[in-house]
């Protein structure tokens, strides 16, 4: 009895938290690279909601790949979730037909207790990509311009394409 009283009040605790208690860290350009697993221009070409084989609730979109920036080569169209089971991780993206820079992961994260223990395994990393950060990991390309990428401060309208792959194949080089 002692233990579900515990893990109430954490759930409850959890969920009126502030919301700046739960926000995702933006990593550094650097580290996002080399956190990601495949980093890839792409345009959404469906949105695909929770599957009941799936271990997790999740939702997914069916990405066409258009340009591997680092990692294997990918198959024509991949999946990558944009709804986990863990909101601060879900990445700010996907509307049909728009194309974005994906900085990803193999694989989602899921989370269980078991034995009265917090655990978390990276799952499906044969069928799933995942964002590397959040809400950060992901970048809408318009026009040739890259939206909200870091530092756009110096050029608040977004940066060019190939200014920002010249910095990932500068980073990905230094590896």
């Amino acid at each position: 009895m002692r233990i579900r009283v515990h893990i109430l009040i954490a759930i409850v605790g959890f969920y009126f938290a502030p919301a700046e208690a739960r926000l995702t860290r933006e990593y550094s350009t650097q580290e996002k690279v080399m956190a990601s697993d495949v980093i890839f221009i792409g345009t959404v070409a469906s949105l695909h909601n929770s599957s009941p084989e799936s271990h997790a609730f999740i939702d997914y979109a069916r990405i066409a790949v258009e340009q591997v920036v680092k990692g294997e080569d990918l198959s024509a169209s991949v999946d990558f979730i944009t709804r986990g089971t863990v909101q601060e991780l879900d990445p700010h993206c996907c509307q049909i037909g728009h194309t974005y820079i994906f900085f990803a992961r193999r694989g989602y994260d899921s989370f269980y207790i078991k034995e009265k223990i917090f655990h978390s395994e990276r799952i499906e990393k044969d069928r799933f990509l995942s964002s590397t950060n959040g809400r950060f990991g992901t970048y809408e390309l318009s026009g040739g311009i890259v939206e909200n990428w870091p530092a756009t401060e110096l050029s608040p309208a977004g940066i060019k394409l190939p200014q920002v792959l010249e910095e990932l194949n500068r980073i990905i080089d230094g590896q």
